[in-house]
């Protein structure tokens, strides 16, 4: 379930141990939900997106700055930047798991056809 937020901190972690390393940030944000206030925090490389509809980077985002983070509602101490989605949350993502899918079947349709051919050819 979305919920609105405010960060509170972001602070940079190197990811690696030379300078072509990635950097990452710890941001931690303040979220109320359900007229309770709560505190959480994530680490994530700099360069994600937070999202299809909000295109900004986790490296984009400031203290004071506003976002929507992701809770579930029976656990709502606990949130995440990007929603859990069963096939991702990128596009790119959707289409693997897409084509996954067509050719798990198409395996399946030539399995179940080839013994059918066989027995039909038989004397």
């Amino acid at each position: 379930m979305p919920v609105p937020a405010t960060i509170t901190d972001s602070a940079i972690d190197p990811l690696g141990r030379d300078d072509a390393a990635m950097s990452g940030h710890t941001l931690r944000w303040r979220y109320v939900f359900e007229g309770r206030a709560y505190e959480d925090h994530q680490l994530a490389q700099d360069r994600l997106r937070l999202g299809p509809t909000d295109q900004r980077r986790v490296g984009d985002l400031r203290p004071g700055d506003s976002l929507t983070v992701w809770i579930d509602p029976r656990h709502p101490g606990s949130a995440a930047l990007r929603e859990d989605r069963l096939l991702g949350n990128e596009p790119g993502q959707w289409l693997l798991g897409g084509a996954l899918l067509l050719a798990g079947v198409a395996v399946a349709v030539v399995a179940v056809a080839r013994p059918r051919r066989a027995k039909a050819a038989a004397p």
